[in-house]
């Protein structure tokens, strides 16, 4: 009982994470790092207790599959943030979320993740300089994403199209039907 409510747990962790993190890049543009490291940790904890309760692996797959998720995550979002396509704080997001979906849930992150930012590039083009985000963006400040849209910059709370894509994504592998599964 103990083991699947520290599972359960970890999860919940994750994705009240995921959901702060879009939260405040929508209203700093900005992901604080304790968000990525919190995520990495939980996953940490239901890793090792599925590799020492559940015996071998039965949440996550093979012992590789969230080694190599990550690895790849992390080379792609680092190249990403290098040429400025994206923020350090959404690469630390997607590194941070990668082992939890492991290789077969990447593919299926990465695609609800860009339907997710697709619809936030659309609504930015409807909304870009519209006069009734300027009490929100007053409200928000100068770094929220209302404001940078009045000020005509580029620039997307990727954050919330993360934990669009990660939400999808453990559907897809069925994570929270493995979690019942084991308990």
């Amino acid at each position: 009982m103990i083991i699947s409510t520290i599972i359960i747990t970890t999860i919940f962790v994750t994705i009240a994470m995921l959901a702060l993190a879009a939260i405040f890049d929508f209203c700093k543009m900005q992901i604080d790092n304790y968000i990525p490291v919190t995520i990495l940790c939980c996953f940490i904890v239901a890793y090792a207790i599925d590799i020492v309760v559940f015996d071998h692996m039965q949440l996550f797959g093979n012992w590789w599959s969230p080694i190599v998720a990550t690895i790849i995550a992390f080379v792609i979002t680092f190249i990403m943030f290098a040429i400025g396509m994206i923020g350090g704080g959404d690469s630390k997001l997607i590194a941070a979320i990668a082992p939890w979906l492991g290789l077969k849930g990447l593919i299926a992150f990465i695609f609800y993740m860009s339907i997710a930012g697709g619809i936030l590039a659309f609504v930015a083009v409807l909304l870009r300089e519209k006069k009734f985000l300027n009490p929100i963006a007053q409200k928000l400040g100068d770094k929220s994403w209302p404001a940078a849209l009045l000020s005509k910059k580029n620039a997307l709370p990727y954050g919330i199209a993360i934990l669009v894509g990660a939400v999808g994504a453990f559907w897809y592998i069925d994570l929270p039907q493995n979690i019942i599964n084991q308990i």
